[in-house]
């Protein structure tokens, strides 16, 4: 019987990349599968095609582009991924006849709807912040570092020859060289933030309806 994977030690990357490095990006990643994660689903539609996912996350960019808010909620479940090399990492747990979820059983990627918010007590950006004033920002990505092994309790390492771990590394090498920290201003004060960004968004990133609407800019 499959358990549900138990891990911490989180790596995480945030990035609002524009469509085209998104491609780049898959296609640095090599071979992969995505999965629904943690939403109920068509037991024949677990997997989630690198094109379908284009062509979603085509429409939230187009969104952000065009200077109005967005409504996150089409995106939310749809963004919810979980992205392996291993499709062992991956099992159903049926809910009815034709429908299942989901679960990850061994070290992954997992992939979240990424916001960030601005407080302006405390002067400082936070990430996966949710709420009526929250910024979408693209994608999280989570690695994790540490789980416990199924079989016997024990909390280990996750091996680092592991073929998911290879992807992370892949992840994180793309996306040092294809993105950037951002560097927000809020009221002249410049803030680079650890949550990245695409290269190919500093044409469009300002007309972010998000952005303007708290009189934050980023610097091009």
């Amino acid at each position: 019987m499959q358990v549900p994977l138990q891990a911490s030690k989180w790596l995480k990357i945030q990035a609002l990349l524009d469509t085209s490095e998104a491609a780049s990006l898959f296609a640095a990643l090599g071979t992969f599968t995505l999965y629904v994660h943690g939403a109920v689903c068509k037991t024949d539609e677990t997997i989630v095609s690198q094109e379908q996912f284009l062509t979603l996350y085509t429409t939230y960019i187009e969104a952000l582009k065009s200077g109005t808010l967005v409504d996150l909620s089409p995106f939310r479940s749809r963004f919810s991924l979980l992205l392996t090399r291993d499709s062992q990492a991956a099992y159903t747990v049926p809910v009815s006849e034709d429908q299942c979820i989901v679960r990850c059983c061994e070290p992954a990627i997992l992939v979240q709807p990424h916001q960030l918010s601005y407080s302006a007590e405390e002067k400082k950006f936070r990430s996966m912040m949710f709420g009526t004033e929250s910024i979408p920002w693209g994608l999280q990505f989570a690695w994790p570092q540490l789980f416990q092994n199924p079989n016997t309790g024990d909390v280990e390492q996750v091996d680092k020859r592991s073929p998911n771990a290879q992807l992370f590394q892949a992840l994180q090498h793309w996306t040092r060289a294809s993105t950037l920290p951002t560097p927000f201003f809020v009221e002249g004060v410049r803030h680079n933030v650890p949550m990245r960004l695409g290269r190919q968004c500093l044409p469009w990133i300002n007309q972010h309806a998000h952005l303007k609407q708290q009189g934050i800019m980023v610097h091009v």
